[in-house]
């Protein structure tokens, strides 16, 4: 390649390079639009929808498009919020107190509770997306969310894989999370969605 090629807008170097600085600011904005924890579902749902755009080479200003995203889904995300982190809230409070208890039944009791937390984080892993590619109501897109975390099995494996590995590593081996704690602080979210997003691409193409 030569020397003058590097700086060519087109120049698959020059891309990568826009795309890591274009994750990076989204990252950024996905944390302080998180904030306020009850705009997380509108913060999360902008932050599908750039991730969308990218990948169908529509985005212009990731901080304008972001921003209009997060004020389309503002208000309908909050059912989607509150039921993520009232179901979490209570499966987590519930295996913490299972997991200090001793004998058989605490251990199936919180064997269940795991399998309840994944499929709520496997419905929600479609629903967001969902919130942030259509138009639907909360039942409907929740509706729709199940039926593919459930009719979706591999994509679905992929989704919790990608959501829950910082958790795995910080439960498992916090000396690596702590490692690349700041790796993930500056882009993991968005990089999280980026994967996703690509995965959930082509399951969504077929819903057209």
């Amino acid at each position: 390649m030569a020397v003058k090629d590097i700086f060519k807008s087109d120049n698959p170097f020059n891309e990568m390079l826009t795309r890591v600085f274009n994750l990076l600011e989204l990252n950024l904005l996905w944390i302080v639009f998180s904030l306020p924890i009850i705009t997380l579902g509108a913060s999360t749902a902008a932050l599908y929808a750039v991730c969308f755009q990218m990948l169908d080479n529509r985005e212009t200003s990731i901080f304008r498009e972001y921003v209009k995203a997060f004020k389309i889904n503002i208000r309908p995300s909050i059912p989607y919020t509150l039921t993520l982190l009232a179901g979490g809230a209570v499966l987590l409070s519930d295996l913490h107190i299972l997991g200090t208890g001793e004998g058989g039944a605490s251990g199936i009791l919180y064997g269940c509770c795991l399998a309840l937390l994944a499929a709520l984080a496997a419905v929600f892993s479609y629903a967001i997306p969902l919130l942030a590619r259509y138009e639907n109501s909360f039942v409907e897109t929740m509706n729709n969310a199940w039926r593919l975390a459930a009719s979706q099995i591999p994509q679905t494996l992929a989704l919790l894989a990608i959501h829950g590995l910082p958790w795995i590593l910080l439960l498992k081996v916090p000396g690596i999370f702590f490692h690349i704690f700041w790796i993930w602080i500056f882009a993991g979210e968005a990089v999280g969605a980026y994967l996703c997003a690509m995965i959930l691409r082509p399951v969504f193409e077929k819903l057209k």
